[in-house]
């Protein structure tokens, strides 16, 4: 009678194990489904919670490296991560919100920043009406504050040369 091959039981977790992962290992934690532990080729190592989405994909998100993050810790993450599955909820997607929220913060925050009109304005204020301007920095200026009065005055063509006429 032949023998059935067994299959090894996981084994939970241990600080050793953990410590003796080569690069590319990756082992599960038979004490908390879902959290894994993953040796980047790199020699870092990674805490993770995998699970499977609505959609039947097979996802995972990263918790943070071991070191700063125990492995308790990272049993708690993954808990913690569990019932949010069981609320109805996708860590990943919300993860992925949130940094699409974070960027677009970003940009209207820059949008709503200095600017390059803003800069020449600055430049010709402080810079070229200081008394005592070379012939060149004159000629600079003459050169710059029409445009840039131009640019800022409502009204059309004839408003902006009344306005370009008035400043000199």
């Amino acid at each position: 009678m032949a023998h059935k091959p067994t299959l090894k039981k996981p084994r939970p977790l241990t600080a050793a194990i953990i410590a003796y992962l080569k690069p590319g290992e990756e082992r599960g934690d038979a004490q908390c489904a879902g959290l894994r532990v993953r040796c980047l080729s790199s020699g870092q190592k990674v805490f993770f919670y995998r699970y499977r989405a609505r959609d039947g994909a097979l996802r995972e998100i990263r918790l943070g490296e071991v070191g700063p993050l125990t492995l308790a810790k990272a049993r708690d993450a993954a808990v913690r991560k569990r019932l949010e599955r069981e609320q109805g909820k996708d860590p990943q997607l919300e993860k992925r919100r949130e940094r699409e929220q974070a960027t677009r913060e970003r940009i209207a925050q820059r949008q709503g920043a200095y600017t390059v009109e803003d800069l020449i304005d600055e430049y010709i204020d402080e810079v070229l009406t200081v008394g005592g301007k070379s012939a060149i920095r004159r000629q600079r200026a003459d050169a710059v504050a029409p445009r840039a009065a131009r640019r800022r005055t409502a009204g059309g063509p004839k408003a902006r040369a009344v306005i370009v006429d008035n400043a000199r």
